[in-house]
């Protein structure tokens, strides 16, 4: 009996802990000169995507990336600083916008845009979503939408929130 609780115990932490290593398991060589297109962001929406080639293999294989956007009321961030967990609901007139890609894996928080007076959050809340696909798609190797792109492409989330 005692023999059968201990297998019954071990099966259920290998069980638990699974979902964690199917995650961090997933290799796609997706990185910031990687080409992104049909990138799909609406107003008043919460997620967006978009499709990225890879950068090697012949054919190039394109590979389908989801995320999210979300707006908080955490100041005090720069254009491509990364968060893990902490984000805090926006309300009232400073809302930021983050967004976080979801698939092929989870990315960190990423800070994208700050928007501020009495209608920020409304503002917010209705251009995240479209920011983060539009950053996700761009094609320059500097500004504000390469430094999102770069950070979403090279931060993973180890604490799932």
């Amino acid at each position: 009996m005692k023999r059968m609780i201990k297998m019954g115990l071990i099966l259920a932490g290998i069980i638990a802990v699974l979902p964690d290593c199917m995650a961090v398991g997933v290799a796609v060589p997706l990185g910031v000169d990687s080409t992104c297109t049909s990138g799909t962001g609406e107003n008043n929406a919460y997620d967006w995507r978009a499709l990225c080639q890879l950068n090697s293999g012949t054919p190039r294989p394109s590979v389908p990336v989801r995320g999210v956007g979300f707006c908080a009321s955490n100041t005090g961030l720069t254009i491509g600083d990364t968060l893990e967990t902490g984000l805090t609901m926006a309300e009232g007139a400073n809302a930021s916008c983050f967004c976080r890609m979801i698939s092929p894996w989870v990315s960190q928080w990423v800070f994208r845009a700050r928007y501020g007076g009495t209608s920020a959050e409304s503002s917010c809340h209705m251009n995240c979503a479209k920011q983060c696909s539009n950053a996700m798609m761009t094609t320059s190797t500097s500004g504000y939408n390469y430094t999102v792109k770069s950070a979403l492409l090279n931060s993973m989330n180890w604490q799932y929130d």
